[in-house]
């Protein structure tokens, strides 16, 4: 399978538990065959080279500058005018947009791994532009044995995934 991980930063180098889960995903995936694309948010405060995850077979890292950085009047603007929570908006990035929709324009993904609530809002992108590819949105996905993708009871499926779930709990 071809699985496209959508992540709120570069998983690299697995040191906390964000991006300790991500890299995870991503080599698991790797080992048990399939072909990851990662695409992440390059933030200022986890900046890094797109080539951090050359050292994994069948994980190709693509990466788009996002500017994380707090902004007060930004913060005070949305508490009056957003529609997203502060900390979601700061990730929403119409350069990841165009690099999200001519991804799933130009390559065919059978599963979209969507990593946590700040990437959540790329998920109408998703829908629009792959909406026979199945995808699922996961706050914690534990580990991958025998391709089977092992959630947390806090997951959330948006749509029928490939994957099995089991509850952790």
């Amino acid at each position: 399978m071809h699985i496209l991980q959508l992540c709120p930063r570069v998983p690299f180098p697995p040191h906390d538990g964000g991006a300790i889960a991500m890299y995870d995903v991503a080599a698991g995936l790797a080992r048990a065959g399939h072909q990851v694309t990662v695409l992440a948010a390059n933030t200022p405060k986890h900046q890094q080279s797109a080539e951090v995850l050359s050292h994994l077979p069948r994980v190709r890292l693509l990466t788009v500058p996002v500017d994380t950085r707090l902004n007060p009047v930004k913060a005070l603007k949305n508490l009056f005018l957003g529609n997203l929570p502060y900390n979601v908006e700061r990730f929403v990035s119409q350069q990841m947009v165009a690099e999200l929709t001519q991804l799933l324009r130009t390559e065919r993904f059978d599963v979209v791994q969507v990593e946590g609530t700040f990437v959540a809002w790329y998920v109408d992108v998703i829908r629009a532009e792959a909406p026979t590819c199945r995808w699922c949105y996961a706050l914690i996905m534990w580990s991958i044995p025998s391709g089977r993708c092992w959630l947390s009871g806090s997951a959330i499926l948006l749509k029928p995934c490939i994957c099995t779930i089991w509850p952790m709990g």
